[in-house]
């Protein structure tokens, strides 16, 4: 058997230099060669573009899902900081009720419930002691007993030259009474006046 050469010149249109064909090749095989190459071509070309959208497709639901999940994030915040807020509002009003309730109205006694209160209040028992129970704890005490019943009542200081001398006074229907709280005595101070042998140089009210 003899071997002969390829032509690779082009013969008739239709290309011969395919390995295996000749110039008298039948033309169809050529063209199915031809068409199975485009078939592929165009596979990878679908594939290449299945695969990209697909991709895109997965970065959009992770976009979703990071939107979602931000807003979830967002939401548990807002419901966390209300809690709070809620409860300051709460704790609000419970100080508002409680200084309400606390808020006792005070009035000026009559000279009657003046002496009423001073005769049932024990504060005069109290005993005396040097630095520890003195006049101003003797003028405290009544002041808040009083205070406590609803009767208004005022801390007064009598200043001498050296020191100070601590009594109540009340409002009443016959005007300013000092008490001494000690002794449950109603007094009368006045300026450029003597109590306890010193002379009162003034005289201080605290309501």
């Amino acid at each position: 058997m003899s071997l002969r050469k390829i032509d690779n010149k082009p013969s008739g249109g239709i290309p011969t230099g395919s390995p295996g064909l000749g110039q008298n090749a039948f033309p169809g095989v050529w063209l199915i060669q031809h068409f199975a190459n485009g078939v592929l071509t165009f596979e990878i070309k679908s594939l290449a573009v299945l695969f990209l959208g697909i991709l895109l497709l997965s970065l959009s639901c992770v976009f979703d899902n990071d939107t979602a999940w931000q807003e979830t994030i967002r939401t548990e915040i807002t419901e966390s900081l209300a809690v709070p807020i809620q409860r300051v509002s709460s704790l609000e009003g419970v100080l508002s009720s409680g200084s309400s309730s606390q808020a006792t109205q005070l009035k000026n006694p009559t000279f009657q419930e003046l002496r009423d209160f001073i005769l049932r209040d024990p504060t005069n028992r109290n005993k005396f002691v040097l630095n520890q129970y003195e006049c101003r704890h003797f003028a405290t005490d009544v002041n808040n007993n009083a205070e406590t019943e609803g009767l208004r009542c005022a801390f007064v200081l009598l200043c001498y030259d050296r020191g100070q001398h601590a009594v109540v006074a009340f409002e009443t229907d016959r005007g300013l009474v000092y008490i001494e709280p000690q002794t449950d005595a109603a007094i009368h101070p006045e300026v450029g006046g003597e109590y306890q042998g010193k002379e009162i140089k003034e005289i201080l009210t605290a309501w």
